[in-house]
């Protein structure tokens, strides 16, 4: 505080963000700007203050940082579009979950973040169909991408006015998940069939 004022008692302007703290302990930040007044000598003799109270975009800046931060550290794989369907972020693990099926997308997975979800699908204007319209989501399904499996979560997310401002969509990796629940089937349906068989045969023998 000393080391500010002694900056503008040597004529020097000042601006920056600055923490106030405001009756009761409030804190307030404010956007400001200091400039030193000088006589006709060229000495400071006063400063004119212009200031904007930022608090509000500092709190929604610190939310937004501890969303991040979230997000970034989740084990869930997890991308964010927008309302053009352009995808904003992409968490890191979502980003190692792509590394598996690059190969087969149109780019690598780093670069993911700016490209349309329409490179995940073989027809796109189903999905944009399907994630324009609310009543649609949330939204769960399935989609093939090279060898790999993977099912999706989409989920609308909505600004201070209940306006859906893009889809937050959550992937897993469920290959091996459909191969068992597929050989599961199999066997099941093959056991199905031998017992049919079997009750043919011991039906043709007692008639």
């Amino acid at each position: 505080y000393k080391a500010f004022w002694a900056c503008l008692g040597r004529g020097e302007y000042q601006a920056a963000e600055y923490l106030r703290v405001g009756k009761g302990g409030k804190e307030i930040w404010i956007q400001a700007s200091y400039n030193p007044i000088f006589d006709k000598n060229g000495v400071p003799f006063k400063v004119v203050k212009y200031a904007t109270d930022i608090t509000a975009q500092k709190l929604l800046d610190a939310d937004n940082a501890r969303i991040k931060s979230m997000m970034e550290n989740m084990a869930a794989a997890v991308t964010y579009a927008d309302r053009n369907f352009k995808i904003t972020y992409a968490n890191p693990a979502a980003i190692g979950l792509l590394k598996k099926v690059e190969q087969f997308l149109p780019v690598r997975a780093e670069e993911i973040v700016g490209q349309s979800i329409d490179v995940f699908h073989r027809n796109p204007a189903h999905q944009r169909r399907v994630l324009a319209d609310p009543k649609n989501l949330p939204f769960a399904g399935q989609i093939q991408i090279g060898p790999e499996t993977f099912a999706l979560k989409a989920s609308s997310i909505f600004d201070q006015n209940r306006a859906i401002i893009g889809t937050l969509v959550t992937w897993d990796c469920i290959t091996e998940k459909v191969a068992s629940e597929r050989l599961v089937a199999e066997n099941t349906e093959r056991e199905r069939q031998q017992a049919e068989t079997l009750k043919a045969k011991v039906d043709s023998i007692l008639t």
